[in-house]
Formats: C-alpha cells, sequence, structure tokens
C-alpha cells in the first residue's frame, strides 16, 4: 500500500470515526432529555392525581355528611380531571405497558365516575316547586336516586385506592 492511499484510508477511518462519535453523542443526548421529560411527566402527573384523587374524598367526605354530591366539588374536580386530560399524551413515554394502561384506564374512570355524578345531581335538582328535574315521564324517585348515589360513592373507593396505587408509582 503505497503512502497516498493509506493517507485516503485514514482520512475515512477519521470520517468514519467522527460520524461514530457525532451518533454516540446524539443518542446519549437523546436518552438522557427522554429520562428528564419522563421524570417532569411523572411529577405533573403525580401532582395533578393527587389533587383529582383528593378532590373525590372531598366529594365522597361531602356525600357522607349531607347525602349528596356537592356541585362546588364537582366543579373543582373537573378542571382537574381536564388538565390530567392535557398530560396523557407524557404518559406514553412511560417504559410499562402495564402502568401506561393502569394511568389512562384511570383518567378515563375520572372523567366517567365525574360525569357520572354531576348527571345525577343535575337529575335530583329540586325544582322551585321541590320536584325532582328531568322528563316528567321518566320523574325518578328519591329511592332511586339515593341508590345511585351509593353506587357512584362505591366507586370512588375504587378509584381512590387506584389513584393512590398511580400516585406511588409515580412518586418513584
Amino acid at each position: 500500500m503505497d503512502k497516498d492511499s493509506l493517507q485516503v484510508w485514514l482520512i475515512f477511518l477519521g470520517a468514519f470515526l467522527a460520524f461514530v462519535a457525532s451518533v454516540a453523542v446524539e443518542l446519549y443526548k437523546d436518552h438522557r432529555n427522554k429520562r428528564e421529560l419522563n421524570k417532569n411527566s411523572k411529577i405533573v402527573l403525580r401532582l395533578e392525581f393527587n389533587n383529582a384523587i383528593g378532590l373525590v374524598r372531598t366529594l365522597i367526605e361531602s356525600y357522607s355528611a349531607k347525602g349528596f354530591f356537592e356541585f362546588r366539588v364537582l366543579n373543582q374536580l373537573y378542571p382537574s380531571i381536564t388538565r390530567l386530560d392535557q398530560v396523557r399524551n407524557a404518559v406514553v413515554n412511560f417504559e410499562s405497558d402495564q402502568k401506561k394502561e393502569q394511568i389512562l384506564k384511570l383518567l378515563n374512570d375520572l372523567f366517567l365516575f365525574h360525569s357520572d355524578a354531576n348527571s345525577l345531581e343535575q337529575i335530583a335538582l329540586p325544582k322551585k316547586d321541590g320536584e325532582a328535574q328531568g322528563d316528567a315521564n321518566q320523574a325518578l324517585s328519591r329511592e332511586f336516586i339515593k341508590d345511585q348515589r351509593q353506587m357512584i360513592a362505591l366507586r370512588s373507593v375504587d378509584l381512590i385506592r387506584r389513584g393512590e396505587e398511580i400516585i406511588n408509582y409515580l412518586s418513584n
């Protein structure tokens, strides 16, 4: 091998090594950025789930004391769940598919819980003449409304338990 061809090979070797080094640096930076994003996402999700689960607890405490779900607390719960929904995409960066599924399922169940409780209280809201609002053909008895409230309250126990599990996972 003559001197010129050796220099050409050394130039190619140098370029190849520079390329490999730059790829390695970019992969490391990408990994570090994903890890930081994952950490920040967990913090935001933990705080929002903690807030939402705390509001579910408050709603149930209010129900236990008053026998109905307060609109004041329901109105606080909805924006909390909406904020969680806004960071839903951050969950896709988590490593565990099982945890991703649990988080997304809990978020959906929180939406349904809120919707059911809010709808029931809208139906049960007394009119000026003291009757329950709603379609006159489907006038719901007080007993039915009471039973539905109890069912929703029972669902909250599972929501709170699952929420605490997710909060613990997000704390690690």
